[in-house]
């Protein structure tokens, strides 16, 4: 606040760094590299961006977002050809600056922190949404089970039509072979309603 020259200078050093770090990846695996940190996804199409975590759009304001942040996203996208943006804890305030960020390609959040009717009332179809259940919540939304969280977010995707990939995680040391099936028949037989 007191120096936003300073704060400006090394946001733009960080991006760099991220830009030439992410330069270097891409060469090192010789192309053969999956840009995206959203578990438990392990593809992206080829040449459309890459993903970032910035999980301090829960604690900046709109103004501070769209003065310091947004640049440096933009930046990224136009070097990468789109952006996925993580981020947890409740963001919803800061999302009239993501729309304006050209290349955003979609948002990974956990419904029960950022509420996922915000996120679709905001942006419609316009981006992919990659909403995962969270063991915390914000505001008036609860925490959900794998079950609750297929039902309620597909839910939603079908009544909007919206392009939605929807994240279910199992622990592979609690879960048997029996609850993993039957997680992915309900997120299978709600996706074809």
């Amino acid at each position: 606040i007191d120096e936003p020259e300073v704060v400006r200078f090394l946001l733009d050093l960080t991006t760099d760094a991220f830009i030439d770090f992410m330069k270097l990846q891409i060469e090192a695996a010789e192309g053969d590299i999956v840009p995206i940190h959203c578990m438990p996804f392990a593809w992206m199409p080829p040449d459309k961006g890459v993903c970032i975590s910035e999980d301090y759009l829960a604690l900046l304001s709109p103004s501070l977002c769209a003065d310091f942040l947004a640049p440096c996203l933009e930046r990224i996208t136009s070097f990468f050809g789109g952006i996925v943006i993580h981020s947890c804890g409740n963001f919803a305030h800061n999302l009239a600056t993501l729309r304006n960020i050209k290349g955003l390609l979609g948002i990974n959040f956990g419904v029960s922190e950022t509420p996922l009717q915000e996120v679709i009332d905001k942006f419609g179809t316009d981006i992919v949404l990659l909403p995962h259940a969270s063991e915390v919540s914000s505001c008036d939304t609860r925490v959900l089970s794998q079950a609750e969280h297929i039902e309620y977010t597909m839910g939603l995707g079908r009544q909007h039509a919206l392009p939605m990939l929807v994240q279910v995680f199992v622990d592979p040391g609690s879960a048997d072979m029996s609850e993993v099936l039957r997680l992915d028949r309900l997120a299978s037989e709600k996706s074809r309603v």
